[in-house]
């Protein structure tokens, strides 16, 4: 027995004569070397893993003994190993929860119960709501058993090594065509037409999905006992009612919760092929939809074992560790209840080795989810910034708010009847002294913004006038100085035209001197002429001129590609290479609309990191754009190369942000050791200022975009 020993409640209670319904299933099992009842009903979707000591009272559930008689029966046979009375109590509220209790022999039972009917109140409230409709149409049996003999072959293990086959080929395909893949998905996500293409395509694919769910129970053996669909926001998602895979044995269970995503597996490999063997158009889009679904749905929802669906399930069973989702938040909820709060909390009983996982589960699960729905808000947000707003809104309430709400209720409740509860007390002091630090304790506030790590024009080596390099004058690497010449470039067509011009020249001249005396209007008007022809003369010797290139600053000498060079052709402001100075790095940052006026005025200490090095740089600002465009500084920073700025259009038809955005170009004050255009962070540091002061001001900035964009 793990806690006090009786309970002020028990008078409410003692009198009744509880029973479990007949249709209760019971299966013996095995988990970590101890033994275990699970405890399932065909009319309930929850099962209740129990252990010895509590199957000692479970087991005498007859409806004929009062609950005090039979736990003074347990308590003097069985000592101290037999529950304690707030135990029997919780676990007469779990089976009422999960309705294996017989209604006629045990009616409302007292607060004890508090949380099966906040429990049993959340279910009808779900089915009510207008979210999500769950919709009963027919017994799949029928269609089930037709279709049978025609599938045991997908259950043979040839069919498992050719899916396995088909799998990996189309992974690494789609690795190889992964840069192609994520420009295709990038724009495409980002169209209307994909919510009306996923729309019809998302419940094709579950409907496969469940069917290979009820084709595998099928085959086992189990009923399926009813199909229908979920009306999940407005989407129709079909389901079967898979319950009967829980008097299966372990390794079939495993197999029919891995069914489903098996199933979309090869329905996203299919599309793929047909994504890449069609030209553009309809079925294209629909391919590429179809593999984006089946892909991700597998990977991140289905498949993911931090998630309450399939691959949740084959999680669990194949490191036999059932209801670990619920096990995890109740084993943190009573450590921190317990440790921290000192609340009169009855501690979790575990089986060997089960310590580590439950104080990994929870937590990870939560942090994903918690990504997950920033993302899709994020993603939501693109097309309406209010349904964006709205669904950031209802992550804060149920990942945040609700659990928090939940856990406050359930330390408090374990606490009632206390003149002097530390648990409240303690919540108290935490939210005050959380509220004191929120509003009143300045806190270190910046803005981050991405750049691109550039050079200042003077350091560019750039072509006057175009020609083929026809030879190098220093090599890579070398100290050159102002003013040394680094390339000669070659323009046979300029040079034919300079000698076109000094021969034209020549002759006006000689006419020129020949109609002196006997023509002197003519001679002024020849004149006339070699002037304009001297000045094409001028301009092709400048242009001539030009053609070698020299630097414009000291430094070190860098030509890419060098062994390259000669022979290709320089067009008028192409770049042939560059003279580093170690102290001479600018970086370009690009600041969103709304941050520009607190980073143009309130910035203090300016650092930079670059992707490629952990270490950070100080910077001073050189300039402010004067306005906002939507030119990025740098293909590093588009979505279409990794970058985090979204932007319209494909990567073939220039960089074009999505938002407006400012450029701030900035000076490093040491020497990094990066490449041009390589990407980099730009952290402005203000101020320090409560959390509260800065959460309201990006609440603001928020509200403001909404209604612009209206």
């Amino acid at each position: 027995m793990n806690d006090a020993l009786y309970s002020p409640l028990w008078h409410e209670v003692a009198a009744l004569r509880p029973a479990l319904r007949a249709t209760v299933h019971c299966r013996r099992m095995s988990a970590r070397g101890e033994a275990w009842q699970l405890l399932s009903a065909p009319e309930s979707r929850q099962q209740l893993r129990i252990n010895a000591a509590a199957w000692r009272l479970i087991g005498c559930l007859d409806g004929t003994r009062s609950l005090d008689t039979l736990w003074h029966a347990l308590v003097e046979r069985f000592g101290d190993a037999a529950p304690s009375q707030p135990e029997v109590l919780d676990l007469l509220a779990q089976l009422s929860a999960a309705g294996f209790l017989r209604a006629d022999v045990l009616p409302d039972l007292p607060a004890q119960f508090d949380a099966a009917a906040e429990r049993e109140r959340k279910r009808r409230r779900a089915a009510l709501s207008p979210l999500a409709v769950r919709v009963r149409l027919f017994d799949p049996g029928a269609l089930l058993d037709a279709l049978l003999p025609h599938c045991r072959a997908l259950f043979s293990p040839l069919a498992l090594a050719l899916w396995v086959a088909a799998v990996l080929v189309t992974a690494l395909v789609a690795l190889s065509e992964s840069s192609a893949l994520a420009v295709a998905v990038a724009d495409s996500t980002r169209a209307p037409r994909f919510v009306l293409i996923a729309w019809m395509v998302y419940p094709l694919m579950k409907a496969l999905h469940e069917l290979a769910h009820g084709l595998a129970i099928r085959h086992w053996g189990g009923r399926v006992a009813n199909a229908g669909f979920t009306l999940l926001v407005l989407v129709p998602v079909p389901y079967v009612d898979a319950s009967a895979a829980n008097a299966f044995d372990r390794p079939r269970r495993i197999a029919v919760s891995a069914a489903g995503v098996m199933c979309e597996l090869i329905i996203a490999a299919a599309a793929f092929w047909l994504w890449l063997a069609v030209a553009p158009g309809a079925v294209r889009d629909i391919a590429l939809t179809a593999f984006f679904i089946g892909a991700l749905s597998s990977l991140l929802v289905n498949g993911n074992p931090l998630l309450r669906f399939d691959g949740y399930y084959v999680f669990i069973d194949a490191l036999d560790l059932p209801n670990l989702a619920s096990r995890s938040r109740q084993w943190w909820h009573t450590l921190i209840g317990r440790r921290l709060l000192r609340s009169r909390q009855r501690t979790l009983d575990t089986a060997p080795g089960e310590a580590f996982w439950l104080a990994l589960y929870a937590p990870a699960a939560w942090a994903f989810q918690l990504t997950i729905g920033v993302h899709i808000a994020r993603w939501i947000g693109g097309f309406s910034p209010l349904a964006g707003l709205l669904t950031a809104a209802l992550l804060i309430v149920t990942l945040v708010a609700m659990p928090l709400g939940r856990a406050l209720r359930g330390w408090l409740a374990a606490d009632a009847g206390r003149p002097r509860s530390p648990a409240r007390r303690r919540l108290w002091l935490a939210g005050g002294a959380i509220a004191l630090w929120l509003v009143g304790v300045p806190m270190p506030a910046a803005t981050t913004v991405p750049a691109v790590l550039d050079l200042p024009e003077h350091a560019h080596l750039r072509a006057d006038s175009g020609g083929f390099v026809a030879a190098l004058l220093a090599a890579d690497g070398d100290a050159v100085v102002a003013g040394q010449p680094i390339a000669r470039l070659e323009d046979p067509a300029l040079l034919a035209r300079l000698r076109s011009v000094e021969t034209r020249l020549t002759a006006l001249n000689a006419q020129r001197y020949a109609s002196l005396l006997s023509s002197p209007k003519k001679a002024t008007d020849l004149a006339e002429e070699i002037a304009g022809v001297r000045a094409e003369l001028a301009d092709a010797r400048a242009r001539l001129a030009a053609l070698d290139i020299r630097a414009a600053s000291d430094g070190t000498l860098v030509l890419p590609h060098a062994t390259d060079l000669p022979g290709i052709y320089l067009a008028r402001g192409a770049t042939l290479g560059y003279v580093l100075r170690r102290e001479a790095f600018t970086v370009r940052a690009v600041v969103p609309h709304g941050d520009a006026p607190r980073v143009r005025d309130g910035a203090g200490a300016i650092s930079v990191r670059l992707e490629s090095s952990p270490a950070e740089h100080p910077a001073r600002p050189l300039r402010f754009a004067a306005g906002a465009s939507h030119a990025l500084p740098g293909e590093a920073l588009s979505e279409h190369f990794g970058g985090p700025v979204a932007v319209e259009g494909d990567a073939q038809r220039g960089a074009r942000t999505v938002d407006a955005i400012f450029e701030v170009t900035l000076a490093l004050t040491d020497a990094p050791d990066g490449w041009i255009g390589e990407r980099a962070w730009v952290r402005f540091a203000h101020p320090a200022e409560p959390l509260a002061r800065q959460w309201g001001r990006s609440a603001r900035q928020l509200l403001v975009r909404f209604f612009e964009g209206q």
